[in-house]
């Protein structure tokens, strides 16, 4: 009976008519990917097909493969990396991850979502691309940047950077 009533109430998908305009709709957050494939009639968008996927949490790194092979090039140099890697320290909990064939990036999988560790070499850098996007203050910009990247020290350097920029 359950059967009879899932398919009951599942969305009802068309045939696609070649004479009619067809039309995709597409939405992503940091967590899914979905669209709709549409054919427009008289009486609205009829769907065709439907798309979703939910992203792994390394998907939601949104690096290019250039900006990755920079990371894990300043990441094999970065002294601070190996000295952590070494330690017992619990604040960061450092994994090397696979990205593509053969990259590894190192990053913080000690929370829900999983961080790309910064080396200092990229640090400010990394400050200065997301704060100078519209100059927020020290807690925006500490959002921003903690949403995306870690380093230990982070906050302090944080804070120092947008307090110098005038």
């Amino acid at each position: 009976m359950q059967c009879k009533s899932s398919l009951a109430n599942v969305a009802t998908l068309n045939y696609p008519n070649p004479d009619q305009q067809l039309c995709l709709l597409v939405d992503a957050s940091n967590s899914a990917v979905g669209g709709a494939l549409n054919c427009l009639t008289e009486n609205g968008p009829q769907p065709i097909a439907f798309f979703s996927h939910a992203l792994s949490r390394i998907n939601a790194l949104n690096l290019s493969t250039t900006d990755l092979q920079h990371l894990a090039d300043s990441q094999t140099k970065d002294e601070e990396l190996k000295t952590l890697i070494s330690s017992n320290d619990l604040s960061i909990k450092l994994k090397p991850l696979k990205m593509g064939n053969a990259l590894e990036i190192f990053c913080d999988v000690s929370r829900e979502k999983v961080w790309p560790y910064v080396p200092e070499e990229l640090r400010f850098e990394v400050f200065r691309s997301l704060h100078n996007l519209s100059h927020p203050g020290i807690r925006a910009t500490k959002r921003l940047i903690q949403d995306r990247f870690v380093w230990p020290s982070m906050l302090k350097d944080i804070a120092k950077w947008t307090r110098c920029c005038i």
